[in-house]
Parts: structure tokens; sequence; C-alpha cells
């Protein structure tokens, strides 16, 4: 029987695992056996789980309370969402782990010759693609390092490109049905499929987009990016960029991935029509990627 303490403990876990999630998150934690050579470490990956564990043991939730939140109540399954999400996201890791998203953020840099403005539509456009393939958590991850460096390289402001990186992910987001658990609910809340998701959600993203773009351009071009000096690459070669094939660690994987990644969201989209459930249609491209 769930009690006042049961509510009260509940929450001090879930703040408490917050506050460990970012403490742990730089280095974790090392701990040592005592009268061992042994150790171990703690990272920040590990707080949900002993979050959850902890609420087990003082019976705040039980396993059948575990078992009927991952069932759902018919109209929504949590199962499902979860599945296609982790899938999405494995998907995607393996297209960062090759450094293909670092090559096309050379690419980019390297297309726009160091003009600033050109450079915050680049990037902004690039964000968007990214996140709507994949996630904001993961545009955001696999990006920001390389969106940072370009802006140093380019001797302009960093936290301007990040900014533009970061306005880009929030709103593109939006687009794609799977770009987030957010959106994988509200697609399986109201039984929208991948395009008529799409349909809804285009004109308010494009708008939203254009809107953005405009802001960080009055707050951020004139400020940050007007003055900042430009390279020629007729008198200096490449630029201050590398090659960009420096950064694409595995060329046969990066393609794998990337085209394991385009054909499974194709296959989302298809997947009404056909019939096919989207966890699992996103489950067997995860398995086909790894």
């Amino acid at each position: 029987m769930k009690t006042q303490f049961h509510g009260a403990l509940s929450l001090l876990v879930f703040l408490l695992s917050i506050v460990g999630t970012y403490a742990l998150a730089p280095r974790g934690l090392k701990f040592r056996i005592p009268w061992t050579r042994w150790s171990f470490r703690v990272s920040f990956c590990w707080v949900p789980w002993f979050a959850a564990l902890l609420l087990l043991i003082f019976q705040a939730i039980t396993l059948e309370d575990i078992g009927n939140g991952l069932a759902g109540d018919g109209s929504l399954q949590p199962a499902p969402i979860i599945l296609t999400y982790l899938s999405l996201s494995y998907l995607a890791i393996c297209c960062e782990i090759t450094g293909l998203y670092s090559w096309l953020a050379l690419h980019a840099a390297k297309l726009t010759n160091g003009k600033p403005l050109l450079l915050i539509i680049t990037f902004f456009g690039l964000s968007g693609a990214i996140t709507s393939l994949t996630s904001a958590d993961v545009s955001l991850v696999a990006l920001t390092p390389m969106v940072v460096y370009t802006a140093s390289a380019a001797q302009l402001d960093p936290m301007s490109l990040a900014a533009t990186h970061l306005g880009a992910s929030a709103v593109w987001g939006l687009l794609v049905p799977v770009a987030g658990p957010a959106n994988i609910l509200l697609v399986r809340s109201f039984g929208l499929t991948f395009l008529g998701y799409m349909g809804w959600m285009l004109l308010p993203t494009l708008a939203a987009a254009v809107v953005v773009l405009g802001l960080l351009h009055l707050l951020l071009h004139r400020r940050h990016l007007a003055a900042a000096p430009r390279w020629d690459s007729s008198s200096s070669g490449s630029g201050p960029h590398p090659d960009p094939s420096i950064v694409l660690h595995d060329q046969v994987g990066a393609s794998l991935s990337c085209a394991c990644l385009c054909g499974c969201l194709l296959c989302l989209a298809a997947a009404p029509m056909l019939r096919w459930r989207g966890w699992l249609v996103a489950c067997v491209f995860a398995v086909l990627a790894g």
C-alpha cells in the first residue's frame, strides 16, 4: 500500500538522481574495494538504475507497477516507444562514431569560405537536417564540438555558432515524428502516421525556423560575427580547416550506418501503408547496423 512516505521518497530520489547525474557526468566516481587491488568506476549512466533499485527496495514502486507502465493502457504503449527511440539512437550513434557528422560539418565550413552570415545559415541547415534524421539530443552531442572547433578555426565567436546549432536543434526536432520521445508519444497517442505528422508540423516548423534564424542573425551576426576576420581560400589553400577526410574514421561504416538510418526512416514512413510495426522496423535496422 502506497503512503505519503512513498510519495515523498519518490520525489527525493528523483531530485537526487538529477543531482547525481550531473555530478558524475564529467568523469564518474572511482571506488576501491578495501583490502584488495580491485576498483570500479561508477558513471552517470548507473544513476537511474540505482534510483529505480532504491524505489523497489522501499516498495515505492513494485515490479507489477513497472510491468503495467511498460504495457500501457491499450491506446498508449510505452514499450514500443522506448524500443523505437533506442533503436534510432543506436543508428545515429553508429553514424557519429565513424566521424560522419564531423565530416559533414567540415565540408559545410569549407563551402562557406569563412563568411559569417553564410556560416550561420549553413550550420543552421546542417543542424536541422541531422536533428530531423536523428534527434535533438544526438545532434547536440555529436555536432557541438565540431561547431565550436569550426568557429575557433575561422576566428569567430564559438558561442555564436553554438547558439545557432542549439536553435536549429530545438526547432527542427519538431518536424519528424522519430526525432524525439515526445514526438513518438504524440504520434502513437493520436494515431498519426509518419507522413501525417509531418504534414501537420511542416508549416509550424518552417515558420519557427524562419523566426529563429532571423533572431539569430539580428542578435549574433552584427554583435559577434560582423567584425570577425575572414580567410581567403584562393590565397591560403583550404583555409584554417583540415581536410574533412581525416575525421572520417571508417568510410565503409559511415556509408553502411547512413544507409541504415535513411532506410529505417523511409521504411517507417511506409510502415502504416505496409502494415508494419514501426518499433520492429527500427529494431531490424539497428541489428543490421550492428
